[in-house]
């Protein structure tokens, strides 16, 4: 088998997400070893937006992993050695926080585009976080202790987008980490809690 492993938010914590580039976190609790006991047992390879010669000096200092860096063909079959790349190569599965399972596009249509079904649950309220990207939504969710794939959290850049989706609560969070409310935070997932009893 050959297991592919994306470094963000699975191997490396990723808690500010992009920030500025640079791989400023340690690993996730078990990566490591999670990592060598992949490679035990399969070909494994991590696939990552990053230049890969960052990501390898990382997983050096870190776990003290020799990286391959250099691979030109469609698989990776070679068991016992960590290839990097920001290539998608064929894998026979591929491990990833933000990845959704396909079935069928009924399935993932529904997984993606949550606003579809929103209007079904007119008597839940839903909560509308307001942020200037995506990336804005996912911080906003980490520090609130909220799931982003929670179907009564929506994210939204521009309050058109929420006509008609019935009851709402709305949280706009410019540069949320600038001014966090534990108060509001708490009231929030109080309130998401008491709807889904």
């Amino acid at each position: 088998m050959t297991i592919a492993v994306d470094f963000d938010g699975v191997i490396h914590t990723y808690s500010r997400g992009w920030a500025d580039g640079t791989i400023y976190d340690p690993p996730l609790p078990g990566a490591l070893d999670g990592l060598r006991a992949l490679l035990d047992q399969d070909a494994v390879f991590i696939h990552t937006t990053r230049d890969p010669v960052q990501v390898a000096m990382w997983l050096t200092a870190h776990g003290g992993f020799t990286c391959q860096l250099q691979h030109t063909g469609p698989f990776w079959n070679v068991r016992g050695e960590l290839l990097v790349t920001n290539r998608k190569l064929a894998a026979t599965a591929y491990l990833d926080d933000r990845a959704v399972r396909f079935t069928n596009w009924d399935q993932a249509l529904a997984e993606l585009t949550p606003k579809r079904d929103l209007t079904m649950r007119s008597e839940r309220t839903i909560l509308v976080v307001l942020a200037q990207d995506r990336a804005e939504f996912r911080e906003w969710c980490a520090a609130s202790g909220l799931s982003e794939r929670d179907r009564d959290v929506v994210y939204a850049d521009r309050l058109d987008k929420l006509r008609g989706i019935g009851r709402i609560k709305v949280i706009r969070c410019p540069r949320w980490h600038q001014h966090r409310n534990s108060t509001l935070l708490g009231q929030v997932a109080h309130e998401l809690q008491q709807q889904s009893r």
